[in-house]
């Protein structure tokens, strides 16, 4: 397994893209949020074919703004996305969403339950980044048993950590959005980093010139 970041940026940093990243499993690929940017990238990437699936975390438009895009682009030249969904509620709001930009969008994307694709798990992030606001993160295990774990937006350092400590996993790689500020809805960095004894953290969703000198995370800008 291996991922490409596609941006690392927040949501007023569009001069580093709106964070999502492609994992490439031995199998498929999966392209983790579409913000605005995000299908302009993978058209100067040549990566407009490559994804298999498609996972919205949130519905935020640096996370979903240029998803109708890519899906359209991909019915047009004839491979369909297959859109994840975690539950029914989540297919009826993305539902709506893409049927307003695409009437019946069934003709554009193939929805799938994550229940149907083994290794992949849906992590409920609900008021995690934004109060009463429903957000989900990513995991996903290759047949090496290698998981990586990508948080999307999460203001709850430790949540993520605790999920893995709590299914006994260690050497995760965690893509972990990571903010040089303390603010509400996202992780202060100094906070992550103190499991990195644990797991390989990457961080992202931030302006990578903004990074402290006692940062110790690997960023995404530095890969």
């Amino acid at each position: 397994m291996r991922f490409q970041f596609l941006g690392y940026g927040g949501a007023y940093d569009p001069e580093f893209g709106n964070s999502s990243v492609l994992v490439f499993d031995e199998d498929y690929s999966i392209l983790l949020d579409c913000g605005y940017t995000v299908f302009q990238e993978l058209k100067k990437q040549e990566l407009l074919h490559a994804p298999d699936y498609v996972f919205i975390c949130h519905f935020h438009n640096d996370h979903i703004g240029s998803l109708a895009s890519l899906v359209h682009w991909r019915q047009i030249h004839g491979k369909k996305i297959k859109l994840i969904y975690p539950n029914e509620l989540y297919f009826h709001k993305i539902y709506a969403y893409l049927d307003f930009l695409l009437p019946e969008p069934e003709q554009y994307v193939d929805f799938v339950s994550v229940s149907t694709l083994p290794n992949i798990k849906v992590i409920d992030t609900y008021h995690k980044h934004v109060e009463h606001y429903q957000s989900y993160a990513f995991h996903i295990v290759d047949k090496n048993d290698m998981n990586l774990v990508y948080t999307s937006d999460i203001g709850y350092p430790n949540f993520i950590f605790d999920y893995l400590d709590n299914q006994y996993i260690s050497n995760a790689i965690v893509l972990h959005d990571v903010s040089f500020e303390k603010l509400k809805h996202h992780a202060y960095y100094n906070d992550v980093q103190q499991h990195q004894s644990k797991h390989h953290i990457i961080g992202f969703h931030h302006n990578p010139l903004e990074k402290p000198m006692d940062c110790t995370i690997t960023l995404a800008a530095e890969l």
